[in-house]
């Protein structure tokens, strides 16, 4: 229901399940064209967030939460 606001260059800050005190903040790189999925009756589009270079042990499939600010 959000997805028309979700454009690049907004601010985003993450809170990684691994890093729960130590929020990182990026921005919104680009949504992908095209719903990767559903969950119950939405439809679900990968956002792709650019991230600064960080000290943090990043790794692909960490889990937390993201919050794209407007």
């Amino acid at each position: 229901r959000d997805l028309a606001q979700i454009v690049a260059g907004l601010p985003v800050e993450i809170v990684l399940k691994a890093f729960p005190d130590q929020p990182v903040a990026g921005r919104v790189a680009r949504v992908a064209p095209q719903a990767s999925g559903a969950v119950g009756d939405a439809a679900v589009f990968a956002v792709m967030i650019d991230l600064p270079p960080t000290d943090l042990a990043l790794r692909p499939g960490m889990t937390g939460r993201a919050e794209i600010r407007e």
